[in-house]
């Protein structure tokens, strides 16, 4: 049993490292990829687009650009000393996966008034890889 919790701990030590998700009170969320490329789900432009047609043209996609793309997520709000999860942030238009490359930073804002239940703080889903597991990064907790 003792095996396992400390491989349990060990692993999310490590996954912790690969991602940093802060959040400031204004709403502004700011997740970092550190440790290696991050793959998100999320909106921005170019994402999740098909072919764009123009007067009968096929015409080029927008570039993805990773860094101005944001991510889905989730808040939680701490009940007591619990933590629980509640509203999801929602995508708009033009989703699809991104990656955000080692060593970079994407800035979005999230819907603060959506939850009006404090402290919470966001969960962010990613991946290290195409075919790899779910993880999931929390940013500090907001008052």
């Amino acid at each position: 049993m003792r095996i396992i919790a400390l491989l349990f701990i060990t692993m999310l030590a490590l996954s912790a490292a690969d991602a940093e998700l802060k959040l400031a009170k204004d709403g502004t969320a700011t997740i970092t990829a550190k440790d290696s490329d991050l793959i998100l789900y999320g909106y921005g432009k170019g994402l999740g687009m098909g072919t764009i047609v123009v007067n009968g043209k096929p015409q080029q996609k927008p570039k993805v650009d990773p860094t101005k793309c944001s991510p889905f997520y989730s808040f939680e709000y701490k009940d007591g000393k619990d933590w629980k999860e509640n509203a999801l942030g929602w995508c708009g238009t033009g989703a699809g996966q991104f990656t955000l490359p080692k060593g970079k930073s994407a800035t979005f804002k999230v819907a603060m008034d959506m939850n009006k239940q404090r402290p919470l703080r966001l969960t962010v889903s990613y991946k290290k890889d195409a075919k790899g597991k779910s993880l999931k990064v929390k940013s500090n907790e907001v008052k």
